[in-house]
């Protein structure tokens, strides 16, 4: 028998939800309480008028970078889902790009468009295995989880379905397995993809418990550089043995993950703008769902003249197509004419520059990782 993953927001919405079916309403009533029940029950921070502004500001964009200051905050993710549900109702969005294992979002993405998922909580977990090895969240909370059973709802009821995409490469695991079942045949690869995973589960433990050391010691040193070589081995077997997208795609996110343990400087968000590019279809109309830091059009470069953050490479490639929003946090008790939304953003706030529009919101609490 299969385990009902659906998460009501509380207990308390569940026994009014369940009290309120089993009146004998008609159709119309039946509808008009639910419509009441769920405004009542979800955690509204902005206003119908500030909702259609936000809405008005990206009406002639493609490419929304929505940015966080903090992941696996309440207040952030409650504010983001808010935002992205009332644009997916009025039909703004056509996908949603995740700071998180393109691999696993993959799996996701099935999900949300119908098929079933017994182990969703453990994909969730997977979508950055840095972040699963130490216990702590990035999109494994209800706040997710009661998002993505929403928008599989949503899509099960219309025949235009919002697709769900990753832009990270921070999980060997999946790739690992997908390719070994997609390449049976093939026993070199097989051997290849065994030693990959294992120097991916020795470097990570070395990564998380000794950041410093792993890009200082000889021997570490040595062990990443041989598993990056064999990454890229990897994926010309790949190449060799099967063209399909897929494929050559793992093979592409393995050989990214390798080289983030060789090079000290991490240019992560470069690899990330590949991934998006890869997978972005022209015309589109996309929220790219990441930290503050990662979506800003900011300009400043490292030693090498490379930008440093995702949104500097979106805004490159795509111009005016690209709008920025930043959320920053509400520090100040609620007042009357507090203005959450910030647009545009006034000159001589250096900080705001780098974002097209702010919305203020309460951080809260933070997230509970699912068990």
């Amino acid at each position: 028998m299969k385990k009902n993953l659906r998460r009501p927001v509380s207990r308390t919405t569940a026994r009014t939800y369940f009290t309120v079916i089993k009146l004998p309403l008609t159709k119309f009533y039946f509808t008009a309480i639910f419509f009441l029940l769920v405004i009542a029950t979800t955690a509204q921070t902005l206003s119908t008028s500030e909702l259609d502004a936000i809405q008005n500001s990206i009406a002639k964009k493609n490419i929304i970078g929505f940015g966080e200051p903090e992941h696996f905050y309440k207040g952030y993710y409650d504010s983001k889902i808010e935002i992205i549900k009332y644009l997916i109702l009025h039909k703004k969005i056509d996908a949603i790009f995740f700071e998180a294992s393109a691999a696993e979002c993959r799996n996701i993405d099935r999900y949300v468009k119908g098929a079933s998922n017994d182990s969703i909580i453990k994909t969730l977990h997977q979508l950055n295995e840095g972040y699963n090895y130490r216990k702590e969240g990035l999109f494994d909370c209800d706040e997710i989880l009661n998002f993505l059973q929403w928008l599989r709802r949503k899509n099960m009821s219309t025949e235009k379905k919002v697709s769900v995409y990753g832009i990270d490469f921070q999980n060997a695991q999946t790739p690992i397995e997908e390719l070994k079942n997609i390449l049976k045949s093939n026993t070199h690869l097989q051997e290849n993809l065994d030693s990959l995973q294992d120097n991916f589960d020795s470097l990570l433990k070395e990564m998380i418990e000794n950041p410093v050391k792993i890009y200082m010691d000889t021997t570490w040193k040595k062990l990443a550089t041989r598993n990056y070589l064999l990454a890229k081995t990897v994926r010309s077997l790949i190449k060799e043995s099967d063209t399909k997208y897929w494929s050559n795609f793992y093979g592409k996110q393995l050989e990214e993950y390798a080289y983030i343990y060789t090079d000290p400087n991490l240019q992560r968000d470069s690899l990330m703008f590949e991934n998006f590019k890869l997978q972005y279809h022209s015309q589109e109309r996309v929220l790219l769902w990441a930290a503050d830091f990662h979506i800003a059009n900011d300009s400043t470069v490292n030693h090498m003249g490379r930008a440093l953050t995702l949104g500097a490479f979106l805004k490159k490639e795509y111009g005016a197509q690209y709008f920025t929003i930043a959320l920053d946090e509400d520090k100040e008790p609620v007042i009357a004419d507090f203005k959450r939304i910030i647009f545009p953003i006034p000159k001589g706030n250096e900080a705001f520059q780098k974002y097209d529009m702010i919305i203020k919101c309460k951080k809260g609490d933070r997230a509970s990782r699912l068990n």
